[in-house]
């Protein structure tokens, strides 16, 4: 898109009904995008909000098949957030291949649908900018953590590749790797935020601008990036 917003201009939010795809679908609405949410949560379909399973092929592909009847849109944004969002799965000799599984369908199977569909609809569109959510945790890890880390990891390599291969197109791709972010009411202890090199924990609008930028004109410079946002967290050093 252009820095300048049409009714041309439209946005698709996978997880728009989570903390941070509710912020970025809110930011969307807000600079007068098309701006449609996907997700499971949703508990009633319209224009806007669309309850959808997005590891399910079949309901994806149904999606874009329905969204692109519309006349040629100027601009796309497909802003993927959905996802497990706990890390944390016990020992790894504890976890079960079931639950090993329902990581990747939900956290990185979900991401190649709504990217694939887009590939194959270009016609429809006169650019595009893919917005991939991973995460800090793809290189740095807790304990008990190895599915959830893995998924983030995959997600930032296939958004490279991705990019790559859009090199010839008109698609640029890049990710976002937050840190720490809760709702702004959060009851966070003062440690918490004192110990983030900006004094304070993330909250969603700091990932909402940063999608907002990657899908302007500002960023065209931009694609087969990953864009820490974190507080400078990863840059720290910790002693104990």
């Amino acid at each position: 898109m252009s820095d300048s917003v049409s009714s041309q201009d439209l946005a698709i939010i996978g997880g728009g009904a989570g903390l941070i795809g509710s912020a970025v679908f809110k930011r969307f609405t807000e600079a007068n995008f098309k701006a449609v949410s996907l997700d499971s949560q949703h508990t009633n379909s319209d224009e806007n909000k669309v309850q959808i399973d997005l590891t399910d092929p079949t309901q994806v592909e149904h999606f874009f098949e329905k969204i692109f009847k519309s006349p040629q849109f100027s601009s796309l944004t497909l802003v993927n957030t959905q996802g497990l969002s706990d890390p944390h799965t016990g020992p790894l000799k504890d976890l079960s291949f079931q639950q090993w599984k329902r990581y990747f369908q939900t956290n990185m199977d979900s991401y190649f649908l709504t990217c694939r569909e887009l590939l194959r609809y270009q016609d429809n569109f006169k650019k595009a900018s893919i917005i991939n959510l991973s995460s800090t945790r793809h290189f740095m890890a807790e304990k008990d953590t190895e599915a959830y880390c893995a998924t983030k990891g995959a997600i930032t390599s296939f958004t490279q590749a991705l990019a790559m291969s859009q090199t010839d197109s008109k698609i640029r791709v890049n990710s976002i790797s937050p840190g720490w972010i809760a709702p702004p009411d959060s009851d966070l202890r003062q440690i918490d935020h004192e110990q983030h090199p900006v004094g304070r924990v993330g909250n969603p609008r700091d990932i909402a601008e940063m999608c907002f930028y990657l899908a302007s004109d500002s960023s065209s410079f931009l694609t087969g990036q990953d864009i820490v946002i974190d507080g400078g967290m990863t840059r720290k050093m910790i002693y104990q």
